[in-house]
């Protein structure tokens, strides 16, 4: 038998709560990461308020890319053991151990943009952007623009790819 659910989860899927769950397991992250800003002199600034949309935009590019690879794995189940493969090829090149944009100055100009502006890198870009507030992390247009254009073009893509072959999902 079926737990009874409470009125607030009341008309969610079990996917819908699993992500809620998980968004409010990251809460706590969240407030030590602003309180360890704080203790290391980092000061509260209007900028802040856009750590929200980083978030945001990063979530709906994953979720894009999710869906992509959902629609791969299905296709071929092997496929699935390169996926761990490929993210941390990406934690290489995406500038979570350094800058990006420092170690791509003495490549060819397309090589540079391909660098800094590819989804990966721009989620680590936006973020620090919205809570540095050092002048190497000042707030950059282009790269919230370029971020939101690759949220918006990642989840539109996944979804659709995902849509596509929906009904042989789960088929075997």
């Amino acid at each position: 038998a079926r737990p009874k659910e409470n009125r607030l989860s009341a008309g969610f899927s079990d996917d819908e709560r699993a992500s809620f769950t998980e968004l409010l397991a990251a809460v706590p992250a969240f407030a030590l990461l602003f309180g360890l800003m704080l203790i290391t002199g980092e000061t509260p600034d209007w900028e802040w308020l856009l750590f929200p949309v980083a978030v945001i935009m990063q979530g709906l590019a994953l979720l894009g890319i999710a869906f992509i690879c959902a629609r791969i794995v299905n296709a071929s189940r092997d496929m699935g053991n390169l996926i761990p493969v490929m993210v941390r090829l990406l934690r290489y090149v995406s500038g979570v151990f350094f800058p990006v944009a420092h170690y791509a100055k003495g490549l060819p100009h397309l090589a540079q943009d391909m660098l800094v502006y590819q989804p990966f890198s721009l989620m680590l870009t936006t973020g620090r952007q919205a809570l540095l507030t050092d002048p190497d992390h000042d707030v950059v247009l282009t790269d919230w623009l370029v971020m939101a254009a690759w949220a918006i073009g990642l989840v539109t893509i996944g979804l659709v790819v995902f849509w596509r072959d929906e009904a042989r999902y789960g088929r075997g």
